[in-house]
């Protein structure tokens, strides 16, 4: 049975709210801990002082939000900050609040396939401004398939967006279409995340230190006042995820804090939330010492809005079975529809582009494939490492729209690093250029 009611400010909600409070230290939390590895690794609270506690935390985030952030608040399926972009690996890696062929430039600089010259010329920046920016945080948002490095892979991924052959990036949180694409991006940004990286057998830093931190980086902060000094707040909001804070009420006075994200499809049910250690990222089951049976678990925000509030509770039975138990009254239940287009209104026309060469690298032969959107004269030539033209491989044909491949024979060269270069262009438009690198191992 669902029961739907105004929640008492008890242990229920001071669970989480209070534990969070206590991680602040605005109050002298009175903690106990166990002799156990698990609870000398873990805080495991004495429940009786936690409701003393829960004050705190309405203290850290006083102002209150308007309307339409509270019903943003309780939609969990969407990304927490106002524009979708400003998040890890979204594309957007000029920060311009849309994804255009100057990201892709911005791309192929931090690559080293322009020069300072070509990418000042589409934003104006100086050679010191450029230099300072790369190797930076500053392109967070260029790792698109979020494996913690900037690659071509990234670069293609834009283009193929920006010609519209894909319709999201992995990183576009509100517009995956499955449980897997959300949980596959949701590991990737926990494990760029360094907050697993804090040792948590040190007593100054315990599961809800961890869990506020998490929620931190990935959601963010509303209000940054007040908070102490232990918490880093360079990343706050980082990664864009809607991402709560859950509290196991668990048998002989056991508490412990974890994170909840819905990957699934419906909130009410256990299934739809994947549930993390934040002090690891591991998946966290029902009957391992995280989760133990006969426990509730509740899931709530702990971030922006004091004192608190929860989404969902539920129990876990003596057999392990999850029964939901309470559930607020304006938690958004479905998930909207992902709106399959770009941000910008004035959306890029499609461009050329070429793809990396298969296999790479090669002894042989090997495949370019590229695509050209409208009818275009073509050129796709071949150089040396040193820059020296070997060969065209298509010499200024006049091609139809769509994809085209051709195979290169390296009978007759010799092993080392080259380049190809596209280059496309008609009477209406300036000439469009691509150069990739590629390796012949003999």
């Amino acid at each position: 049975m669902v029961v739907t009611h105004k929640r008492k400010s008890g242990l229920r909600k001071a669970l989480i709210i209070g534990a969070t409070a206590a991680a602040l230290s605005l109050f002298p939390a009175k903690t106990t801990y166990g002799q156990t590895l698990e609870s000398q690794r873990h805080d495991v609270r004495s429940l009786d002082n936690i409701e003393y506690l829960q004050e705190g935390v309405a203290k850290i985030a006083q102002p209150a939000l308007s309307h339409e952030d509270s019903l943003h608040i309780f939609n969990p399926f969407i990304q927490p900050n106002d524009s979708t972009l400003v998040a890890y690996g979204s594309g957007d890696a000029n920060k311009d609040n849309k994804i255009d062929l100057e990201d892709y430039s911005t791309i192929q600089l931090i690559l080293g396939n322009k020069t300072h010259e070509e990418f000042g010329e589409f934003h104006g920046w100086d050679y010191n401004t450029i230099n300072s920016m790369l190797g930076s945080r500053e392109f967070d948002r260029a790792d698109v398939d979020g494996d913690g490095v900037i690659t071509q892979t990234d670069a293609d991924l834009v283009l193929k967006y920006i010609n519209k052959e894909i319709q999201y990036l992995p990183g576009h949180w509100n517009k995956l279409k499955t449980r897997q694409e959300r949980e596959d991006w949701l590991d990737k940004c926990l494990k760029i995340d360094w907050t697993s990286n804090v040792k948590y057998n040190d007593p100054n830093w315990i599961c809800v230190d961890s869990e506020f931190q998490t929620i931190t980086n990935t959601t963010g902060l509303r209000t940054l006042d007040n908070v102490p000094s232990k918490y880093n707040l360079t990343d706050n909001g980082r990664f864009n995820l809607p991402i709560y804070g859950v509290a196991i009420d668990g048998p002989n006075n056991f508490g412990h804090t974890l994170i909840g994200v819905v990957i699934g499809d419906n909130p009410l049910k256990w299934e739809s939330w994947k549930l993390k250690e934040s002090e690891d990222d591991n998946d966290v089951k029902i009957g391992e010492w995280n989760m133990p049976t006969n426990s509730k678990v509740i899931i709530a925000g702990i971030y922006k809005k004091g004192p608190g509030f929860d989404l969902t509770e539920f129990n876990i039975d003596a057999q392990g079975t999850p029964s939901l138990t309470y559930t607020n009254p304006n938690l958004v239940l479905t998930r909207p529809e992902p709106v399959l287009v770009q941000e910008d209104e004035n959306k890029p026309v499609p461009v050329p582009w070429v793809n990396q060469n298969y296999p790479n690298p090669f002894s042989s032969s090997t495949t370019i494939e590229y695509s050209v959107p409208q009818p275009q004269r073509v050129s796709l030539e071949v150089f040396n490492s040193q820059g020296q033209k070997l060969e065209s491989l298509v010499d200024n044909e006049m091609q139809d729209s769509g994809k085209h491949s051709i195979r290169l024979n390296a009978g007759k060269y010799a092993s080392g690093l080259y380049f190809y270069k596209l280059k496309a262009e008609d009477k209406d438009s300036k000439p469009y250029t691509q150069t990739k690198k590629m390796m012949i191992v003999k």
